[in-house]
């Protein structure tokens, strides 16, 4: 949390083993950072008990695996949607190929990057349960539905926020590459100082984003 130790964040209690919550006011809006846990399943029941908190607009923020080479680590990825290779996203949503983020957030997060001169890239995510089995087959036929990353979590939030009627967006960022060749991390010398700058980038835009959010609601 020393990210916001500026805000000073409180944690919310009582709260389960699993995920850390915590609360702040940025410029006068209430908000709340939590840590849901990595996988669709365990990120699910936590998104789960955040809505039960009241939580209305959200950003799921995190590191994504990269199917193309020429994404850079650390280049910011918002997706358009996201692909259902997961379980839990099915006991939401009836089957289909895709889950999508809310209008509302998708926009105000590409006004907000925009104005702000934050470069990004737009595309659709493939959320699967099993990093073990990102197979060359399951690539190539991913990336012919569209897929330019790979996360574990962003199909089922997607459809969990849809079933709950809460507005959901993300801001990925890349990271490791998962390629023909095989898988690589991708970890240079300047990789603590570049993820640090990258954390803080993300959670300033997801904060002005919010506030933004906030403001536009109040006065719809």
């Amino acid at each position: 949390m020393e990210y916001l130790e500026e805000y000073e964040p409180r944690i919310v209690e009582p709260f389960t083993d699993d995920y850390e919550v915590f609360t702040f006011d940025y410029e006068g809006v209430p908000m709340c950072f939590a840590y849901l846990g990595v996988g669709a399943p365990l990120a699910g029941a936590g998104f789960e008990e955040v809505i039960a908190l009241g939580v209305k607009y959200a950003i799921l923020i995190g590191g994504v695996g990269s199917l193309k080479p020429e994404i850079e680590r650390w280049r910011l990825i918002v997706p358009v949607r996201a692909i259902r290779d997961e379980g839990t996203s099915y006991h939401y949503a009836i089957p289909s190929t895709y889950s999508y983020p809310s209008s509302l957030m998708l926009k105000m997060i590409e006004d907000t990057l925009k104005e702000e001169g934050v470069e990004y890239l737009k595309g659709t995510v493939w959320t699967t349960d099993a990093p073990y089995r990102e197979t060359i087959e399951k690539r190539r036929e991913f990336m012919r539905l569209g897929a330019i990353c790979v996360d574990m979590e962003a199909s089922a939030l997607f459809a969990i926020a849809n079933f709950r009627g809460v507005h959901l967006g993300a801001i990925f960022y890349a990271s490791d590459l998962v390629s023909e060749e095989g898988w690589s991390a991708r970890v240079y010398p300047d990789h603590k100082t570049r993820f640090e700058d990258t954390i803080k980038k993300l959670l300033r835009c997801s904060m002005s984003i919010l506030h933004r959010v906030h403001q536009k609601r109040s006065y719809s």
